[in-house]
């Protein structure tokens, strides 16, 4: 498994604007140090969040040295070229997802990639029409100002993200369901 700052720079190598996340710690809480935090290990440590998302290797190279244990989040939407259908079964969404395709029709993700917490990331090609961010329970459609949390990041489960199938340089990515798009 690589390092996460050496999967930054591969992902910045494709394209794909990445952010530095914080990392769940060993006794399960946030590395951001609140005691409430409802989302360990996968909100931004930059002040600017998504909006600070690069390309730039010596940013990135920065915060990793920085923050050696950071997740690694990739922006979605214009800044990477993706869209990605965000599939949580703890909330449904495995449910949400085949009546989707079962009413509409199944639009196969090019790339998949499993979460630390037991859920799906679809990658789907940038559209630069309004997406329907929430299209069913437990379903969350990430285009422009989201992130995803990717591969080595680890979840609160202990779990880490794991690529399907590895993102190489040429992949063409299928084009996003209509449904997502609130189309269908």
């Amino acid at each position: 498994m690589p390092s996460a700052e050496k999967a930054a720079l591969y992902y910045a190598s494709l394209s794909w604007s990445v952010l530095p996340l914080h990392n769940p710690l060993t006794d399960g809480t946030c590395s951001c140090g609140r005691k409430t935090c409802s989302s360990v290990g996968k909100h931004p440590r930059t002040v600017h969040g998504v909006h600070d998302a690069t390309t730039d290797k010596t940013q990135i190279k920065d915060w990793w040295r920085q923050w050696p244990q950071a997740n690694v989040g990739v922006a979605t939407g214009a800044a990477s070229g993706l869209i990605v259908i965000d599939i949580d079964p703890r909330n449904g969404g495995d449910t949400s997802y085949r009546a989707l395709v079962k009413e509409h029709g199944r639009n196969a993700a090019s790339l998949i990639a499993n979460t630390g917490g037991g859920g799906r990331h679809l990658f789907y090609a940038y559209n630069e029409a309004p997406v329907v961010y929430k299209p069913g329970k437990g379903i969350e459609i990430k285009s422009d100002g989201g992130y995803v949390a990717v591969a080595p990041s680890l979840h609160a489960s202990g779990k880490r993200y794991v690529w399907r199938e590895r993102p190489r340089r040429g992949l063409l990515l299928s084009d996003v369901p209509p449904w997502a798009l609130g189309v269908g």
